[in-house]
């Protein structure tokens, strides 16, 4: 028995440049949707990749604040039911 392939709904690349100091290192995140049969449903991964630097500690909250707000837009009801919200 194969593994199921899920449709998969919009693909996002998001740069995670918040400072002049994170130039250096190509931080982002990717978050996509995917279509789940029921009872599962549709679900938003994502792959969070931030400022590793110990002494970049405000770049990396910016960064995962600005990832936090697009996963909260990306989940709002009328983009879970498929729809762009715009």
């Amino acid at each position: 028995m194969g593994c199921p392939r899920w449709a998969l709904g919009e693909v996002q690349d998001v740069d995670l440049q918040v400072t002049p100091r994170t130039e250096g290192f190509p931080a982002g995140a990717l978050i996509v949707q995917v279509f789940a049969p029921n009872p599962i449903g549709p679900m938003i991964f994502v792959n969070h990749f931030p400022n590793w630097q110990l002494n970049f500690e405000r770049e990396r909250e910016l960064q995962a604040l600005a990832a936090a707000r697009l996963i909260e837009y990306r989940a709002a009801p009328d983009q879970s039911a498929g729809g762009n919200g715009r």
